[in-house]
């Protein structure tokens, strides 16, 4: 039976596709577009999909705090975990359609594609253009593939499927060493080989002095390479923190196991300490 993995759409355009095609590109798999990460979290507990890709952090807008939320809902309710790791590089280009040389009268895109396309974006509006977000770099090229008044900032998939033309020859992102990591979450583990990481998301008693550095002294005493730490703030709660903390290592490990252990035990955090998954990196 083929097994099925939900992504960020729509089409095979998006950033997230091309993440779930480079995760599973030697297995026999149906690509399911959603209109976001939420709704591939959910799809995977809800028996929809066997697994989704969904966006984690970006190098330059940091990590996409939506995704990290919507897997701590799903984990708590229903086991929802990381399973996978892979990341692609971001080039984003700006794109109309073919044969029409004037100046479009919008521009479209994700926002975090236009918050990385500042200075072509800066050049438009001084021009006139307005700006309109949209939910995918993806939709963007399928409007502007419909509607001659706008421009798209997408992917060279997104140009390829709709037929479109680059209104420049490169790719117009502030940074050209752009990547986003996407992790890939699942009911049961993948059996990828690769190094592995451990996700954690800890609250802690923010009163208490060096409560953080408590809750690292475990690992750190065990030379366990804390790889990132990122608050996130907690919802209803002023100035109250989630820390979302990953280590290079798998839970299973007898020293990460170790640490666990300790710092489940050692009264620095509000509640157990939450494991959102030990998964494999996939390498290039």
């Amino acid at each position: 039976m083929t097994e099925k993995v939900g992504y960020l759409g729509p089409g095979k355009v998006t950033f997230g596709y091309m993440a779930a095609e480079k995760c599973f590109q030697e297995q026999a798999v149906e690509f399911v577009p959603f209109l976001s990460h939420n709704e591939v979290c959910d799809a995977v507990t809800q028996d929809l999909t066997d697994y989704g890709v969904v966006a984690a952090e970006n190098v330059i807008e940091g990590p996409v705090t939506e995704t990290i939320y919507a897997i701590e809902k799903f984990h708590r309710e229903f086991g929802l975990r990381i399973c996978g790791e892979v990341e692609i590089p971001i080039e984003l280009f700006l794109l109309r359609k073919i044969n029409n040389e004037s100046l479009p009268k919008k521009l479209a895109s994700h926002a975090i594609g236009i918050r990385q396309c500042e200075r072509v974006v800066r050049e438009l509006q001084s021009k006139g253009v307005t700006v309109e977000v949209v939910e995918s770099t993806g939709r963007a090229a399928q409007i502007a593939s419909e509607n001659s008044d706008y421009a798209a900032l997408a992917s060279v998939k997104a140009e390829e499927e709709f037929g479109l033309a680059r209104l420049r020859p490169e790719s117009v992102a502030d940074n050209r060493n752009n990547f986003t990591r996407f992790w890939v979450v699942g009911m049961r583990n993948l059996q990828w080989l690769g190094s592995k990481k451990t996700c954690f998301l800890v609250n802690l008693d923010q009163k208490t002095p060096g409560v953080l550095c408590k809750t690292l002294e475990p690992f750190a005493k065990r030379r366990i390479n804390l790889l990132i730490i990122t608050p996130l703030p907690i919802p209803g709660r002023k100035w109250e923190y989630t820390f979302m903390l990953e280590f290079a290592g798998h839970i299973r490990d007898h020293e990460m196991n170790e640490a666990y252990e300790e710092l489940r035990n050692s009264g620095t955090c509000v509640g157990a300490p939450l494991v959102l998954g030990s998964y494999p990196v996939t390498q290039d």
